[in-house]
């Protein structure tokens, strides 16, 4: 369906779906697209993840409707969820549907289900990129959200400015917060509970993993080592212009620490408290 024979109509809010299968870095960064998405749409995204840590990640998040597991390494029929999953996406007709995938194996079982749930293919979008060694990703994946599906005319969905609200955002429970005040930390620390830290955090070093993108996205000022990893490629983006700096070496044991505690001397040494 092109944007000429589809009917000329009042814009409305669509409810959309994300797949993405990544890890606690990936869908943190993910937060951005889902914002931006929100903004464009009207209506809090729907995401179809693998792993069940991604309701915490997303508690809360007024730009997630609601999270769907899928099975990692098994058919996405053994799963209990894919009954209900198929039904929400054919309710939510024609929303978009972005496939942020892009994992060699994955993307084929993703256009599996579609095509079992009998899913218009004009509804949907696949990412064609792949992380590579120049582009930071996150603003692959912002361009990548940029397009339009065919069965929707994005004259009445425009992009929203300023484009400073692409930036990863997350949200830190109450509860969690008031505990992390009063040093209230279990063993081992949950993402919610690691959330509330970063948050109250003066500053924070961190190798390149997870809970670096996720300080970023609160505010916290970090350092963080790179090794195999590029940060052109990887480096967090802050939600609130926190300083991000990065330090890289062929292997991330060769950083000397004396750099590395030079790097965050420099950082901010007081933070507002929430």
């Amino acid at each position: 369906m092109t944007d000429a024979t589809l009917p000329a109509a009042p814009r409305v809010p669509l409810s959309p779906f994300v797949f993405r299968f990544g890890r606690v870095g990936d869908m943190v960064m993910l937060t951005a697209v889902l914002h931006t998405l929100h903004c464009r749409y009207g209506t809090p995204y729907h995401v179809v993840a693998m792993d069940r840590w991604i309701d915490d990640l997303y508690a809360g998040h007024p730009d997630v409707a609601a999270c769907w597991h899928v099975p990692r390494k098994v058919p996405f029929a053994f799963g209990l969820a894919w009954p209900a999953l198929l039904r929400e996406l054919r309710r939510s007709d024609p929303a978009p549907i972005y496939v942020c995938e892009h994992h060699r194996r994955q993307v084929p079982r993703i256009r599996r289900l579609l095509a079992l749930g009998r899913i218009d293919p004009d509804r949907c979008l696949f990412i064609e990129d792949i992380p590579g060694t120049e582009r930071l990703w996150l603003d692959c994946l912002l361009e990548f959200a940029a397009g339009t599906p065919a069965a929707v005319r994005a004259s009445e969905y425009p992009q929203p400015v300023p484009r400073d609200l692409w930036r990863p955002q997350l949200q830190v429970a109450p509860c969690e917060r008031q505990a992390a005040r009063a040093g209230v930390v279990a063993a081992p620390c949950g993402l919610t509970r690691l959330f509330a830290l970063c948050e109250l955090a003066q500053s924070m070093i961190s190798i390149d993993t997870g809970p670096a993108h996720a300080a970023a996205a609160l505010g916290t000022p970090l350092v963080v080592l790179y090794g195999i990893q590029s940060a052109r490629v990887w480096l967090p983006r802050s939600g609130t212009d926190s300083p991000v700096l990065a330090l890289e070496a062929d292997r991330v044991e060769k950083i000397h620490p004396e750099a590395v505690l030079a790097a965050w001397r420099t950082l901010p040494g007081e933070r507002s408290r929430r």
